[in-house]
């Protein structure tokens, strides 16, 4: 929801200088495509790094978890805020 509430209003602040709106909404839904076509490779590289060289640093669960959610946010946040 962060991610929505962010692509919206980046598009609010920037959207009344543009002529064509339907070339804004084009565009925003070919990044969304392009995110779509990229993530699953963006995200086995990240795991396979992950599980491989981060997580045994960390000396305990809790630090590996919170890894684990912050890379997932920024993982999903690109997508999210260019649908909003």
């Amino acid at each position: 929801m962060g991610g929505m509430a962010l692509g919206s209003w980046i598009c609010s602040r920037h959207s009344v200088r543009w002529n064509n709106l339907l070339i804004g909404y084009a565009l925003a839904e070919g990044l969304i495509g392009l995110f779509a076509i990229l993530f699953h490779t963006v995200f086995d590289q990240a795991v396979l790094i992950s599980y491989a060289a981060v997580i045994p640093l960390f000396d305990s669960a809790a630090a590996a978890n919170a890894y684990k959610w912050i890379l997932s946010a920024l993982l999903i946040l690109p997508s999210r805020s260019c649908s909003g």
